[in-house]
């Protein structure tokens, strides 16, 4: 078992004891201080359960809920924990992210922020997935939305 994810992080979280330490899979230390992260399942579950909601109310698939769910995990979950890619990935499909919200609105601080985490989301998906892949290809299609 690889706790990082081939340098992902992607199941990984941030420790609470010091700034930068990452607690990974099997053993939840801290790769820098060596502390156990506490409860580490229950933070999972938790961000998992409401990740779920998230992405199966339509009713929240908007800038603001997706905001929210962001900035509460972004305390326990690593940057690029698979949760985080996938509500950023429904968070750059949000219409108000489209091309033609941007032609109408030129706002270039929300298509600055689509371009950042559609880079994000592609930093992650090449180390697990070299050269081309569908997964990439759907992340180009909603770059190619701007």
């Amino acid at each position: 078992m690889d706790p990082y994810d081939l340098g992902t992080y992607g199941n990984s979280l941030l420790c609470q004891q010091c700034p930068d330490g990452i607690n990974s899979p099997p053993n939840w230390k801290c790769n820098k201080c060596k502390s156990k992260r506490d409860l580490p399942l229950q933070i999972i579950e938790k961000a998992t359960n409401e990740a779920m909601n998230l992405l199966t109310d339509k009713t929240k698939w908007n800038a603001k809920d997706i905001g929210l769910y962001l900035e509460e995990y972004s305390r326990s979950l690593h940057p690029n924990h698979m949760l985080f890619i996938k509500i950023k990935s429904k968070l750059c499909s949000l219409p108000e992210f489209s091309r033609e919200q941007f032609e109408k609105t030129k706002n270039h601080a929300k298509m600055e922020q689509k371009i950042k985490i559609l880079r994000e989301i592609l930093a992650v998906i090449d180390k697990i997935q070299r050269g081309i892949s569908s997964v990439k290809g759907t992340v180009y299609i909603l770059d190619s939305n701007l």
